[in-house]
């Protein structure tokens, strides 16, 4: 009887044993999983990061662009009073300045005259 209760003692130790092995395998192998899903959640946030960084770089170039555009407005406006001596509210000529003037900024005096007040001498 001994014999027997010490028999099924070791068979329940060695189930047990091997249930705790089997255990042991599957928290690996979901420490494994959960590692992996870590390391792709880094991934997204490595790339959102660098998209955010990306539209930061477009906003300053976007505002330093509109503020190039202000300033030349102003400076042409200003350009144009001094040549023609006022601003005429609908001029002679449908030259567009703002290609010239603001974008390659080579416009002369003579060009403004042309386009703002053909008839001024």
């Amino acid at each position: 009887m001994n014999s027997s209760l010490l028999l099924l003692c070791a068979l329940f130790s060695l189930a047990t044993c091997f249930e705790l092995f089997e255990t042991a395998e599957k928290i690996e192998k979901l420490e494994t999983e959960l590692e992996d899903m870590e390391h792709k959640k880094l991934d997204v946030f490595v790339d959102l990061f660098g998209q955010i960084e990306q539209l930061r770089k477009y906003a300053n170039n976007e505002s330093k662009m509109r503020k190039r555009r202000a300033i030349c407005g102003r400076k042409l406006t200003t350009m144009a009073i001094a040549v023609c001596g006022g601003l005429d509210r609908s001029p002679a000529t449908d030259i567009d300045l703002s290609p010239v003037c603001c974008t390659t900024k080579s416009c002369d005096d003579q060009f403004i005259k042309k386009a703002m007040c053909p008839d001024a001498k």
